[in-house]
């Protein structure tokens, strides 16, 4: 059974409240007084969900993970013409959950005010892969700075849209993208 209705608008009040003061100042100077008056709610209230800043930071980062590995996941289920296809896919498949967290997304990833969830972020996505994308074997040395450097790439790619949203549209990203997605494709991953 899910949360309660006031339990969920309260904390999306606090979620917000705490995504705008980011959007200001970094973490370590933002205070408890002002998240909750900025949220209309009172102390007991926050801590009645949340230990402290530092919890409700990483239960907003644990809910956009959960959210990326279930898109993921998704992925996997569809039949791809090719490695790179589903490269691009994943890609894609980020920046519409960007889309539908904005604030949360250009604060933490954007403006960098948590770089831990950049790790994180990072870490899901080279896990899908490595997971659930059949890769060459016999040269998984290789393979692992591959992907390790095309995820940064891509971390980089979708950090560098959330700063410059009014100069690119998500589709010229992918675009722009395609062309160095498709040829690290062929280098990273075996054919399907």
């Amino acid at each position: 059974m899910g949360e309660d209705l006031r339990i969920r608008r309260t904390k999306y009040s606090i979620k917000q409240s705490f995504l705008k003061m980011l959007e200001e100042k970094d973490l370590e100077h933002i205070t408890i007084n002002e998240i909750t008056q900025l949220a209309f709610c009172n102390r007991n209230t926050f801590y009645s969900h949340y230990e402290d800043k530092y919890d409700l930071i990483d239960k907003l980062c644990e809910e956009s993970l959960k959210l990326l590995k279930v898109a993921l996941k998704g992925l996997h289920e569809k039949k791809w013409n090719s490695p790179e296809e589903l490269y691009l896919n994943i890609s894609g498949t980020c920046f519409e959950l960007m889309e539908e967290d904005m604030q949360f997304y250009n604060v933490v990833l954007g403006k960098n005010r948590y770089p831990v969830f950049a790790e994180r972020y990072k870490s899901a996505i080279t896990e899908y892969i490595f997971e659930n994308v059949k890769l060459d074997k016999k040269n998984m040395k290789a393979i692992k700075i591959e992907i390790e450097f095309a995820t940064n790439g891509l971390i980089g790619v979708h950090r560098y849209w959330l700063q410059n949203q009014e100069e690119y549209q998500k589709e010229e990203i992918l675009e722009i993208s395609k062309n160095l997605i498709v040829g690290l494709g062929k280098i990273i991953f075996e054919e399907m």
